[in-house]
């Protein structure tokens, strides 16, 4: 085939150099024994022949060159590296590229041994795949780290394969070297991802375009969609109605310049039903800084919202009673200044009484009628003190006992389902022993006096200078300088003062008390 080439090219270059011999005016010989001009014709003939050789040679360099010099940029300047390595793992070629990821120039690459750039832990690995690419020839590839020359640590995806060059007696090692360092970070985020995907709250993670590419079981429990309806879908379904878009716009701005957002939505179970959740969205993003995924946390919070809004109406019947017990407390303290009333005008009656019997006595000693009248009047006064005092004891009693039979029925009761529900979460059940304390405590001290003079009364000169302060609102430290005492003293201070008023539980607020006591 090579040869019938030539001959027809040769063949048409004869002709055209007779072409271009007839072309500069030379006369066609006639065909006879070749004569001198014959053999000069002949000698032309060929000499066109190689000039236009020369010529055509000139051109097909000059393709070469350029088909070379384009052949060097796509192998200097591919996105990945190439490099040819001899038997024993020294290189002898290297692009650009796979210099760059050595973290070397280009010439300082040639005649290194590649794995000295392998970590020595990983070395083991490359030598595998250098024996079972010469035992089994073929392409095997394997993912290992690189250690550059500056330090820096790269995962890259190795493709080795065999190729026996003429120039050499034995067979050389050809490798690609593709950098996944991004790719394996955005492993490594998503893995940690799905660590947390057994967590108690729902788990969504979603591509850049925001469609879902996996759920936990608590989404499911939460939504009712399982994983295979709601995967290859946007998280959009679960909202409750079109009014808001521009919410989510907002939403999803904040998400795009800050990377994270949290709030209250309310999104739409399968079966219709609308539920608050506590929504957490937050970006991951590569090593470049582009979000590659978006992973969502839902939180059902209905039950912290029922059980909020058991309290607000605890709270309020609460408030509502210390109004109707301070009414009856008021109601109770006119009645005492009544009762005092009287006992001032009885008491001041008796006196006169007193004053006008001795008078008497001085001139009838013996008068039992006068006598007899003293003793029924006094008789009179103890019966009406001791009806009072009564009626005023029965009063703060039946107040006390409804206080504690409303507390019973229907305080006491949700602080339990509360208590069962939050088990296992510290901060949840240390504010409901809180709460149930001090509501035992406001029963308690229900109908009591709660005056400043009164709780002084049972504390010593040096208690009665700290109780002051503490009601003031001074810490420890700023009450023992001023007594110039030692802050353990204080603290000492204080354990007393809290006994001596009564206020055993930890959960009582011996400022909050103390401040509660009218002056």
């Amino acid at each position: 085939m090579s040869d019938n080439t030539d001959e027809t090219n040769r063949g048409l270059l004869q002709q055209e150099a007779k072409t271009n011999t007839q072309c500069l005016g030379a006369e066609p010989i006639p065909e006879q024994a070749p004569t001198t001009e014959q053999l000069l014709q002949e000698l032309r003939i060929h000499q066109i022949e190689l000039e236009m050789q020369r010529e055509e040679l000139r051109r097909t360099s000059a393709a070469l060159e350029l088909s070379q010099s384009h052949y060097m940029d796509l192998y200097d300047f591919s996105p990945v590296g190439y490099i040819t390595l001899t038997p024993e793992g020294v290189i002898l070629e290297i692009n650009l590229t796979g210099a760059k990821l050595l973290g070397l120039e280009h010439g300082k690459a040639i005649h290194r041994r590649f794995a000295q750039f392998i970590p020595d832990e990983h070395k083991d690995r490359w030598y595998q795949l250098c024996l079972l690419v010469k035992q089994q020839g073929g392409k095997h590839s394997c993912e290992l780290p690189i250690q550059s020359e500056d330090g820096t640590q790269l995962y890259i995806h190795i493709d080795l394969c065999l190729h026996k060059e003429a120039s050499y007696d034995s067979q050389l090692l050809y490798v690609v070297l593709t950098d996944i360092t991004e790719q394996k970070h955005a492993q490594e985020a998503l893995r940690l991802v799905t660590t947390s995907m057994e967590m108690q709250d729902g788990i969504i993670v979603t591509d850049v375009r925001r469609v879902i590419l996996s759920v936990n079981e608590a989404f499911s429990r939460i939504t009712g969609y399982s994983a295979d309806e709601a995967i290859g879908l946007t998280p959009s379904f679960l909202r409750s109605g079109p009014d808001n878009e521009s919410f989510y716009q907002v939403l999803w701005t904040s998400v795009e310049r800050y990377g994270y957002w949290q709030g209250e939505v309310i999104e739409q179970r399968k079966n219709g039903e609308e539920i608050p959740v506590w929504l957490t969205i937050t970006a991951v993003t590569g090593t470049d800084g582009t979000i590659t995924h978006y992973v969502k946390s839902l939180t059902d919070i209905r039950i912290q919202n029922q059980a909020e809004k058991i309290l607000l109406d605890a709270r309020e019947r609460l408030e509502n009673q210390v109004i109707t017990s301070k009414t009856e407390l008021e109601k109770i303290k006119r009645e005492t200044e009544e009762i005092n009333t009287v006992l001032n005008v009885l008491l001041k009656r008796r006196a006169t009484d007193i004053s006008d019997s001795r008078l008497a006595l001085t001139h009838a000693i013996d008068s039992r009628e006068d006598l007899e009248k003293i003793k029924q009047e006094n008789e009179e006064i103890n019966t009406v003190l001791s009806v009072l005092l009564k009626r005023q004891a029965a009063d703060i009693s039946d107040s006390q006992a409804a206080l504690a039979r409303e507390v019973e029925e229907t305080i006491l009761p949700f602080l339990r389902k509360l208590r069962s529900a939050n088990t296992g979460r510290t901060q949840n059940m240390h504010l409901i022993n809180i709460l149930e304390a001090n509501i035992n405590q406001l029963v308690k001290t229900y109908g009591c006096a709660a005056t400043l003079p009164a709780a002084y009364q049972k504390l010593t000169p040096v208690e009665m200078q700290v109780a002051s302060m503490i009601r003031q609102g001074l810490p420890t430290k700023v009450i023992a300088k001023a007594l110039n005492a030692a802050p353990e003293t204080i603290s000492t201070h204080r354990k007393h003062i809290r006994k001596k008023l009564g206020l055993n539980s930890k959960a009582s607020n011996l400022y909050s008390y103390l401040l509660s006591l009218t002056e």
